[in-house]
């Protein structure tokens, strides 16, 4: 699909072609001069260039006990 970033409202749009003319479906505005993204545009892919293990985060599990002392005012 082929996208499209509408200036007055920044909201994509998307469309199988990009023949004819081209609505924005937010705020109406007419997209028909601004240039397509093809479907296979680079900066539209997800991106890798991070290590998913250095971002898990390690909990310790808490006993399922309650404390031995308890606080009363």
């Amino acid at each position: 699909m082929y996208r499209k970033t509408c200036n007055r409202c920044s909201q994509p749009s998307y469309s199988s072609t990009k023949i004819g003319g081209w609505i924005c479906p937010v705020c109406n505005q007419d997209l028909t001069q601004l240039k397509a993204r093809d479907p296979n545009d680079p900066r539209d892919m997800p991106r890798n260039d991070y290590q998913t293990d250095k971002l898990r985060v390690r909990y310790k599990q808490q006993p399922d006990h309650p404390p031995a002392f308890s606080v009363y005012v």
